[in-house]
């Protein structure tokens, strides 16, 4: 057998080899979508044995274990299982699911127990696991030392959930508390306060306006009669009243905010050729192939001007026998190979892709969609941005909205190359502003 023929039959051989093991190994998408599955069927299961009336040894066993360990958690627990398994599954089927974070995770997971070791302390409602990590806090701090770690706790565990700031979260809490306080006094204003008859009421009305008629039409002699203040511009639709300070003398009359859908039109959808992103990922795929780096896409995030390709790489086997990872820097030192292979101006490899698993290749679009301010302002991104100075900045690779609150920047540097968008980005902001705040607060 001639040496060419050797290195083709291993190149055969090896190519094999690789395949099975693609085909037997798991994706990490498909890991993702076993533990989703394993979550939601855990939650029902154990929503059921709580609730259902299964005269089951094991079910009783069950259902006192979690009682014990878990005390009042128990009913939380079914829950949180289901919610979590039910996002990893529903994450290909929708964008309008919410972003979670790793450390989102961590701090649902720090509030679920300090809500346990807070209900231990009344009669052991927190379970085993809250009394012992009360127990632990007492016994290392003291009781006062315990409260005041407990506390402190709660609130770490709120600002990591929330992803909020500890002047926001005490702002907001600072307003539940005021706005609790104003509706115990109204209710018990309106508990204490004594019924008038309606005739008694009707005949006060009267009464007030015989009174006061004389004197809104009397006059002192030598003086004009009075001007009418004007009145200040105001949205014809119902909108959050804001006070608007007025000229001197004036009164303050109240700005109606006007609504985005009366002054932002409604961007178009974003076409997306499954087929066509089908076919530059299999182009990856065969390139990084031939040039010993082998990789496999597993993620595709189609973006308005940019669709990102998520790349985890592949095992090669040596002629030892030993099989290796393909090493990133190997696949980001192709970029300029894989972009002659697209046909495309340049990509962009971001190695690896903050929170993923995989490489990221980003491949400019043929034809780029236009992003609409409306849909960003609509979005749950910049809903939940509880501040005056919160903007839009456009998409993500990934077609997600980009927000960010302008008071938590040092700096705001917009730059870029003629045409890049610099103006139309100040022209978003400009408009978010106006469209978020009344013009004195503005």
């Amino acid at each position: 057998m001639s040496k060419k023929t050797r290195r083709k039959t291993g190149a055969i051989s090896r190519r094999k080899r690789r395949t099975s093991t693609r085909s037997n190994g798991l994706t990490r998408d498909q890991k993702l979508d076993v533990l989703g599955v394993l979550l939601a069927l855990i939650g029902i299961l154990l929503l059921l044995a709580l609730f259902s009336p299964i005269n089951s040894p094991f079910v009783r066993q069950l259902v006192e274990a979690m009682q014990q360990l878990l005390g009042l958690g128990r009913f939380a627990a079914p829950i949180i299982c289901i919610a979590t398994g039910t996002w990893v599954m529903l994450r290909h089927f929708s964008d309008q699911l919410p972003y979670i974070r790793p450390e989102q995770v961590i701090g649902s997971l720090l509030l679920f127990l300090s809500v346990l070791t807070s209900l231990s302390a009344d009669e052991g409602s927190g379970g085993a696991l809250g009394q012992y990590l009360l127990r632990s806090l007492v016994h290392g701090l003291g009781p006062i030392g315990a409260l005041i770690a407990l506390v402190a706790w709660l609130f770490v565990a709120l600002i990591l959930t929330l992803g909020t700031s500890i002047g926001k979260l005490l702002t907001t809490l600072g307003k539940a508390s005021a706005q609790m306080m104003i509706a115990l006094k109204h209710d018990n204003g309106k508990t204490g306060q004594r019924q008038i008859p309606l005739q008694t009421q009707q005949d006060i009305h009267s009464e007030e306006s015989k009174t006061s008629a004389p004197n809104s039409t009397t006059q002192e002699p030598g003086l004009s009669p009075k001007r009418h203040e004007p009145t200040w511009p105001s949205a014809a639709h119902e909108g959050e009243g804001r006070p608007l300070s007025a000229p001197k003398g004036g009164k303050s009359h109240k700005w109606a905010m006007p609504r985005v859908e009366d002054i932002l039109a409604v961007g178009a959808e974003m076409a997306a050729d499954d087929e066509y992103d089908r076919q530059r990922a299999k182009t990856i795929e065969e390139s990084l192939e031939s040039f010993g780096a082998p990789g496999l896409v597993v993620e595709i995030n189609r973006g308005p001007t940019i669709t990102q390709f998520g790349v985890e790489p592949d095992f090669v086997t040596a002629r030892s026998g030993k099989r290796t990872k393909v090493k990133v820097n190997k696949i980001s030192a192709l970029a300029d190979d894989l972009a002659l292979a697209l046909a495309a101006a340049s990509i962009r490899i971001e190695a690896p892709v903050p929170g993923k698993g995989f490489i990221g290749v980003e491949v400019p679009n043929a034809n780029s969609s236009q992003v609409a301010l409306r849909d960003l302002m609509a979005s749950k991104a910049f809903k939940k941005l509880d501040t005056p100075l919160a903007l839009c900045l456009g998409q993500d690779v990934a077609g997600r909205p980009v927000c960010a609150d302008l008071a938590a920047m040092p700096h705001l540097l917009i730059a870029g190359t003629t045409g890049s968008g610099k103006s139309v980005c100040v022209n978003a902001i400009i408009a978010t502003l106006l469209l978020r705040n009344a013009p004195s607060e503005l």
